[in-house]
């Protein structure tokens, strides 16, 4: 079960579409002074949730801003903190640095783009960028190995 918070912003919600009892929240204390990761994952309906941050490192920036399941495979989740994305192969068990090129921002935004298989994150002060890696890499986990360096920067400064 979570701890309780009386102060807090619920930062984004994410309702699985492969079952209908998951569901993914984010939240962000940062202005209580509260920097923590909080990530939460409910499969019965809401009745518990379980926080799901192993592999975020905690820093004065990492608070969640944004979590989203991929659209194909059950299980594979993208995460945005304040200073960087994450991806999680195992429903949230473990995360890692979703690093290919992306430059250490605020991701506010996670679009997965159905028809063609782009993730495009959205950023503070930075843009938005588009990962033109087919997403079927990151599905198959044969990201980041051997890659160029393949990200579009769209708008922002």
């Amino acid at each position: 079960m979570c701890k309780r918070h009386q102060i807090g912003t619920v930062t984004s919600i994410d309702a699985s579409r492969f079952d209908k009892a998951t569901a993914y929240v984010t939240f962000d204390l940062h202005q209580v002074d509260d920097r923590g990761t909080y990530i939460f994952k409910t499969d019965d309906y809401g009745v518990s949730w379980t926080r799901i941050t192993n592999g975020v490192p905690e820093s004065q920036l990492g608070y969640a801003a944004i979590i989203r399941e991929d659209l194909v495979r059950q299980g594979l989740l993208y995460a945005g903190t304040e200073n960087a994305l994450y991806v999680s192969f195992d429903d949230g068990e473990q995360w890692q640095k979703f690093d290919n090129g992306l430059p250490p921002a605020p991701y506010r935004w996670i679009a997965l783009q159905e028809n063609y298989g782009d993730l495009v994150a959205g950023t503070y002060g930075r843009g938005f960028w588009i990962a033109l890696l087919t997403i079927s890499n990151v599905r198959h986990q044969r990201f980041f190995i051997g890659l160029s360096r393949k990200v579009c920067k769209r708008g922002g400064s």
